[in-house]
């Protein structure tokens, strides 16, 4: 299960909100116990654009994208189709915006974490902990990740890579990886076999009880290499104690 005091809610962390202590929360949204107080232009805003990209992926978790429209987003979030337009733009523009988002509110968490060693790791796990409390959501965009289109895989696929390579580049900094790394290949392959293995599960091929060691074991074998030999070996360790069983989170 995700855990209560590890891990604040997603929308949350998309909004820069203060999170609360509950449930890692993907696609609920807690927009409509705020309507009531005052708020900054700009805070009603981000609310509001909150509230559009959690109600796609609310209708995304259905699994049939084709209720994903502007108009059932537009009831779903209580907002009108002009305002899902000037606040976020076209299908595709929300449907990207949805999943990045939320892609970078799960690498906030694996940043803020600091019981994972690497972002990676994290970033890794928290996937596998997501399809343990959303399975309905994370099957359905593991599988439109796959579907052949490029106009909604390619944005999807850079966001990740980006994070991942930008965390690499602070362990280069860092003095950690062996010289002369270029650290694009490996964030490509590292995102590669986070979604492979994602993918692997929704198809029925992994067990949801192992999806958590078994995302975290293939993300090691993919970094170790990068990495010189001392820090390869606290990350060996560390994912050598992790079992990925339900209760356990942040390596604990």
């Amino acid at each position: 299960m995700v855990s209560e005091s590890a891990i604040p809610a997603v929308d949350a962390a998309v909004r820069q909100a203060p999170p609360p202590s509950s449930e890692l929360n993907l696609i609920r949204d807690s927009d409509a116990q705020r309507a009531s107080r005052p708020q900054p232009q700009w805070a009603q805003v981000r609310g509001r654009r909150a509230q559009i990209l959690a109600a796609t992926r609310r209708l995304f978790a259905t699994g049939e994208i084709e209720r994903v429209t502007i108009k059932n987003i537009a009831s779903s979030s209580n907002l009108s189709v002009p305002t899902i337009y000037n606040l976020v733009g076209t299908r595709r523009d929300v449907l990207i915006n949805a999943m990045n988002d939320y892609t970078i509110a799960l690498g906030k968490i694996a940043s803020d974490t600091a019981q994972y060693p690497h972002f990676v790791l994290g970033l890794a796990d928290l996937y596998g902990q997501l399809a343990e409390s959303y399975p309905d959501f994370i099957k359905s965009t593991s599988t439109r990740y796959f579907s052949g289109s490029d106009e909604l895989f390619q944005p999807w696929h850079e966001c990740g890579v980006r994070m991942i390579a930008s965390s690499l580049h602070r362990s280069r900094d860092a003095g950690v990886l062996r010289p002369g790394i270029d650290v694009e290949p490996v964030a490509r392959r590292c995102s590669a076999i986070i979604s492979t293995t994602v993918y692997e599960w929704a198809m029925g091929s992994i067990a949801i009880a192992d999806l958590r060691l078994e995302l975290v074991s293939a993300t090691l074998d993919s970094l170790m290499r990068a990495f010189l030999p001392a820090a390869a070996a606290e990350l060996e360790a560390w994912v050598a104690g992790f079992t990925g069983q339900t209760g356990q989170s942040c390596g604990t």
